[in-house]
């Protein structure tokens, strides 16, 4: 016997139109998941440090090499990230 097809064609509906909610059990990998995301978080901070203190120092007249110096970047990059918006 065929199983039922439960899709948005079946109610007529846009894909857009709802939203699905993932239940998934996760088990032992839970934990590993968690480490993940609280590591993801804790980098997305420091890059966030990292990139204020590259425009405080450039900002004072430090230049692109000596600043990539300082924080163990390439000129280039230190660059860039001083070119950018915060």
């Amino acid at each position: 016997m065929a199983t039922p097809r439960w899709d948005a064609l079946s109610y007529e509906l846009e894909p857009d139109a709802f939203d699905i909610d993932w239940d998934i059990e996760l088990g032992k990998l839970a934990a590993a998941v968690k480490r993940a995301r609280t590591a993801m978080a804790h980098a997305e901070q420091d890059q966030r440090r990292r990139d204020e203190a590259v425009r405080a120092l450039t900002g004072a007249g430090v230049s692109y090499r000596d600043v990539g110096e300082l924080l163990g970047l390439s000129f280039q990059r230190v660059a860039q990230i001083a070119k950018t918006a915060s």
